[in-house]
C-alpha cells in the first residue's frame, strides 16, 4: 500500500519544521536526519526519534516517556493523536 501524496506533503512540511524549530532552541542539541527519521540528542542525554510511517500514513515519536503516534487530521490542519 502506497502513502497518499497528501500525507508525504504534511510530513514533508511537519519534518522541516521539526529540524528549523530543533536547531532554534539555545540546547544545541545533537540533529541527525536520515532515511525518514530524526534522532535528536539533548545535553542530558535524552533522546526523542521521530519517524515517518507510510504505510499507516503516521507519524511516530519515540521519547524515553513511550511511543506516541499521530495521524493527520484534515480538520485540524495537525497531527493528532487517534487514542485520544
Amino acid at each position: 500500500m502506497s502513502a497518499s501524496a497528501r500525507y508525504y506533503e504534511c510530513i514533508e512540511d511537519t519534518f522541516e519544521d521539526v529540524e528549523n524549530r530543533l536547531e532554534e532552541l539555545e540546547s544545541d542539541p545533537d540533529i541527525t536526519v536520515a532515511e525518514g527519521v530524526i534522532n535528536v540528542t539533548f545535553a542530558n542525554r535524552v533522546v526523542f526519534v521521530f519517524s515517518r510511517q507510510p504505510a499507516v500514513e503516521q507519524l511516530w515519536l519515540a521519547t524515553p516517556g513511550g511511543g506516541f503516534h499521530f495521524v493527520w487530521r484534515e480538520d485540524a490542519k495537525d497531527w493528532v493523536d487517534p487514542d485520544f
